[in-house]
């Protein structure tokens, strides 16, 4: 199974699995997306400093639709507390339940390959 994201505690102090999830993603061009996790709450994180140039340009070629996806799975997984910020290369959920967030990390790493026509090797633009 493909690992899809990665989990940290907002207290921790350690971010060497951060940092080795970056390089990893970097390597297989593959969605960056980090879960932050606290005691009833988690947010999410995608941003697109790991991909390619020719990526970017795609992102803005394909725009608001990219950012509309984002919403829509926002409003999916979201309660009373939650919030976003979202823009084309970048996507935060703050305040999703702890019991949910696993879930609506992987729909958005799906998300983003399937929006971006990515294989799941070296960025590839398909």
């Amino acid at each position: 199974m493909t690992q899809k994201f990665v989990k940290y505690a907002a207290v921790s102090r350690n971010i060497d699995n951060i940092n080795a999830w970056f390089r990893l993603c970097q390597i297989n061009g593959t969605p960056y997306v980090i879960i932050k996790t606290r005691m009833k709450y988690a947010d999410v994180r995608w941003d697109h400093i790991n991909f390619l140039p020719e990526i970017d340009n795609y992102i803005d070629k394909i725009g608001q639709s990219f950012v509309d996806g984002f919403i829509l799975i926002f409003k999916k997984y979201a309660n009373k507390k939650s919030e976003y910020i979202v823009g084309g290369r970048v996507a935060e959920f703050k305040n999703i339940d702890i019991e949910l967030v696993e879930s609506m990390a992987s729909e958005i790493y799906d998300y983003i390959l399937e929006k971006l026509c990515l294989t799941e090797s070296k960025n590839k633009h398909v």
